[in-house]
């Protein structure tokens, strides 16, 4: 009787075990469908797992407050551990004098530190900055080459007492209208906001105090898009150069400076995204490349002219010998930009 009735226990134990076992692995309700099946429940454990939000996702994404092309802007970028940069320029060709005909720039380099991100809901966290300096002084000025400078603080991040962190994909109705009317005088969103998005199609940041906001683009994208257009831009002037007989001596000369140009800017483009992105032991490995670089460059480009040197070839010669080195630079720089991805 005495082992019947142990029997009888461990078997009542057993039951109890595996009951509380299959309560204890899921806390949540399976969800099942009509059939009374349980559903997929892949996307649910994706969700669950999914990170709360980090500065580390805004690493690659260049923040803008602007007016409109060709206006004032400030422009920033943000690292992974809450550290930004950035600079703000405005400028008024109108107010000049004597000692600066070139008219009148405001100007700052700024950099600081964002408080820890807190979750409001899904889409939207809440910092505040903890710390921001300027390489000059706010409110001084100076007079370099002609113009006159006069440095500012920067603007868009006055009074910081909140900034609204908005994440891709909130809806633009939950979103103020103050957030809304700077962003959409942004050119690189009228886009967007024309074809009737839903939902926000990049990060947002939003100074609630002053009602003040930016708005990302995704540098890599961006510089992977302009260097297309500057492709398809030299590509056209190599056609005319190669093919055109009906250009004279002075027009080979113009284009293939104007070939030059094209890679020239397009590296420094490059080069001043590296430069706010990199860290700063890597800027210096960098930077001394370059120099290297630039020497290796102008000597190639002597010697590629010096036999014309006095002619009417010279200055298409020359051109043409930056034209292919800078390029072939530009491709080393972008691999290098390829890997912030």
């Amino acid at each position: 009787m005495k082992k019947i009735l142990g029997l009888l226990l461990i078997m009542i134990c057993l039951l109890l075990t595996g009951c509380g076992s299959g309560k204890v692995a899921s806390d949540m309700e399976i969800p099942v469908n009509e059939a009374g099946s349980a559903e997929n429940t892949s996307e649910m454990e994706e969700n669950i797992s999914k990170e709360e939000f980090s500065f580390a996702e805004l690493q690659n994404q260049n923040f803008s407050f602007l007016s409109g092309a060709g206006g004032w802007s400030t422009e920033m970028t943000v690292a992974g551990d809450g550290t930004f940069q950035g600079i703000y320029h405005d400028s008024d060709m109108g107010s000049f004098a004597e000692s600066y005909p070139n008219g009148t720039y405001y100007y700052c380099s700024f950099h600081g530190k964002f408080t820890e991100p807190v979750k409001v809901d899904e889409y939207v966290y809440s910092t505040t900055i903890e710390s921001i300096s300027y390489d000059n002084p706010v409110g001084t000025e100076e007079i370099k080459d002609g113009t006159r400078y006069i440095y500012s603080d920067a603007y868009g991040l006055d009074n910081p007492k909140e900034i609204l962190i908005y994440l891709p994909g909130i809806p633009i109705e939950e979103l103020p209208e103050e957030y809304l009317s700077w962003v959409r005088t942004n050119w690189r969103m009228d886009f967007e906001f024309s074809t009737k998005e839903t939902t926000l199609p990049f990060y947002g940041l939003y100074n609630v105090s002053e009602e003040q906001g930016f708005s990302s683009y995704d540098i890599v994208d961006d510089l992977k898009q302009s260097l297309k257009y500057r492709e398809d831009e030299a590509a056209a002037l190599e056609e005319s150069l190669m093919n055109d007989p009906n250009l004279t001596q002075a027009d080979l000369n113009e284009k293939s400076h104007l070939m030059y140009q094209i890679w020239d800017t397009t590296l420094n483009e490059i080069w001043a995204i590296l430069k706010r992105n990199l860290s700063s032991e890597d800027m210096k490995t960098l930077t001394k490349e370059q120099l290297d670089w630039i020497a290796m460059k102008e000597a190639s480009m002597e010697e590629a002219g010096a036999e014309f040197e006095g002619g009417s070839m010279y200055g298409m010669v020359v051109s043409q010998k930056g034209a292919e080195l800078t390029k072939k630079r530009v491709y080393e720089l972008m691999e290098i930009v390829e890997k912030m991805e």
